[in-house]
């Protein structure tokens, strides 16, 4: 008797120790920039709930974010303070602001935009106003580069989205004037490419391995697939007539099948198959009145997307949760204390240390010990 006990004693303590374990990497959050008041709201993912409202400054206008690839850091764009603001999510506080101007006046930059470069060192940033991207240290604020769009031969510009390429070695930045996509190198100070696409193209997500990249054109209601390594279009697909109109925020989920889109005109969340021969099937979500930010969990469960709770809201206030399996709401809640919802980001939760770990279950051990 004594050893059977002993046993599902054993089976207990080590049960316990992965249940701490498994929790913490189960339970993620996300971070919602909240251009209309100042703060970035955040989700615990478990329970679908405001946990905290971070007070970055009043007329800040946080507005879209980007994450670490270790989830430690978030960075945000603040619009109309002409900054970026990293956040530390292991305390969910602000830990640095950084200016994204080159002198001293701040005034007509609006940063929108931004990506982190495959070593997580550098920030890369869209200063709406001023037509330019910079590059910046993502940890102290120093601009390292700048690329002003005035110096092209573009005769238009609006740049809005940026992104790194997967390999890291190009930056791509979509240009809503002009309709182009320009691919910058790393560094800022060449032009690889100039790509014509849809109508006002909005955002840009890469394909899982990296080979194609696709751009929502909000004007004309398509989306442009693109050829990265020939840099040419391969094709578009019509998203109005499946009623998806002004196709905005975009990812692929991580298993590289399928293409999410918001179509914030249309108040829909729509998928395309990216499985060769499904012709980009079409699925949609319906009555996601303005839907806008987008982002997936890392295991493609769910996603979530900036929306007006219902015809009663005056601005986007709050998010939805979608099945990604199924296509349905499973989820939509208020986000009090942030409104006027932009981008969204969704983090995994940082794992425990191995010491802590060790010590933990060292712990546990000795508390067994002291039953035996």
């Amino acid at each position: 008797m004594f050893k059977q006990n002993k046993y599902i004693n054993l089976i207990i303590i080590l049960a316990s120790t992965f249940a701490v374990y498994g929790n913490v990497f189960a339970n993620g959050k996300l971070y919602v920039a909240g251009d209309g008041t100042g703060n970035v709201a955040v989700v615990e993912t478990s329970t679908n709930t405001v946990i905290k409202n971070i007070n970055i400054g009043t007329g800040a206008a946080p507005h879209n974010l980007v994450a670490s690839q270790d989830g430690s850091s978030v960075w945000v764009t603040l619009k109309d303070t002409q900054q970026v603001a990293r956040i530390d999510t292991a305390t969910d506080t602000v830990a640095s602001t950084f200016s994204t101007s080159n002198g001293s006046d701040n005034s007509g930059f609006a940063p929108v935009h931004l990506d982190i470069s495959a070593d997580g060192s550098s920030l890369y940033v869209v200063n709406k106003l001023s037509d330019e991207v910079i590059k910046m240290n993502a940890y102290t604020g120093t601009i390292d580069a700048t690329y002003n769009f005035s110096a092209s031969p573009n005769l238009s510009f609006n740049p809005h989205d940026i992104n790194v390429s997967p390999d890291g070695t190009q930056v791509w930045v979509t240009d809503e004037a002009a309709n182009t996509i320009t691919v910058l190198n790393a560094n800022l100070d060449t032009v690889i490419s100039t790509i014509s696409v849809g109508d006002r193209p909005i955002q840009v997500a890469f394909s899982v391995d990296g080979t194609q990249a696709f751009t929502t054109n909000y004007n004309d209601n398509t989306v442009s697939v693109i050829d990265v390594a020939a840099m040419s279009v391969l094709t578009a697909f019509d998203m109005g007539g499946n009623g998806a109109m002004g196709p905005m925020g975009v990812v692929v989920d991580p298993d590289g099948t399928t293409l999410w889109m918001t179509g914030t005109a249309g108040n829909t969340v729509h998928g395309h198959s990216l499985v060769e021969g499904d012709n980009y099937s079409y699925t949609a979500t319906d009555n996601l009145l303005a839907a806008h930010g987008l982002d997936i969990s890392d295991d493609g469960s769910y996603l979530y997307t900036s929306v007006f709770f219902d015809s009663s809201s005056t601005s986007r206030d709050a998010i939805a949760v979608i099945d990604a399996e199924t296509g349905a709401v499973v989820d939509k809640f208020y986000t009090p204390g942030a409104e006027n919802l932009h981008g969204l980001i969704y983090v995994s939760a940082v794992p425990l240390p191995p010491a802590l770990l060790l010590f933990v279950s060292g712990l546990l051990g000795v508390v067994y010990m002291k039953r035996r």
